[in-house]
């Protein structure tokens, strides 16, 4: 391995020797018939290195996929919150054509919609950034030693409590989103309150010439 300065020699089997020479001194055979030697405890040494290695690799995979299945939760989610803006963009434009003396509570609730949206698209940026990182630390996984496997181990913790805290972020933004949905409801029912009002005042106006 690189970074050691131990040297591993493999006990090759040797040729096979020609019946003329094996009356032949054992100082006679070539580097080749030369049995090689094996440091065993350098071996041994390096076999459990490489087996930890494998099983705080296989540790790291298992934690990737974990992440994976998460940040394709969180993609379902941002599509599922664009859906839903987007109806309510259609009922804020239906109450806006309809009912024009209610402006300013129109003004506010697309001010809030515009900041909703804005969070959701820092939401995505930030999603994408995640999933480059993650890619990058699998990189390197391959070609970590032991301390750099442990290293990248607490950084998949820290990427993991940050998908945590998008979680949280997610359903408060989920929460804010429900709350326009039922303030949309009860605007649409004094809407149509006031409209009725208005069709009443006018027959009566009607009815005594006005």
């Amino acid at each position: 391995m690189p970074g050691h300065g131990h040297r591993v020699f493999i006990d090759l089997p040797s040729p096979p020797r020609s019946p003329r020479r094996a009356h032949y001194r054992r100082h006679s055979l070539t580097l080749d018939e030369r049995p090689a030697y094996i440091f065993r405890d350098d071996l041994d040494m390096m076999q459990e290195r490489e087996s930890g290695l494998r099983v705080a690799n296989d540790t790291l995979q298992r934690h990737n996929q974990i992440l994976k299945g998460q940040l394709q939760g969180k993609e379902k989610t941002i599509r599922d919150q664009q859906a839903w803006i987007d109806q309510l963009e259609l009922e804020n434009h239906e109450l806006r054509r309809s009912l024009e003396s209610n402006s300013d509570v129109d003004s506010r609730r697309e001010t809030k919609i515009r900041d909703l949206r804005r969070k959701n698209t820092k939401l995505e940026t930030e999603n994408e950034s995640l999933k480059m990182r993650v890619r990058e630390v699998l990189r390197i996984a391959k070609e970590a030693t032991d301390d750099r496997v442990r290293q990248l181990r607490d950084e998949v913790a820290e990427w993991h409590r940050r998908y945590e805290d998008q979680d949280r972020r997610i359903k408060r933004l989920r929460d804010n989103m429900d709350d326009h949905i039922t303030a949309n409801e009860r605007l649409t029912s004094e809407n149509e309150s006031l409209r009725r009002k208005l069709e009443v005042e006018e027959r009566l106006r009607r009815r005594h010439g006005y």
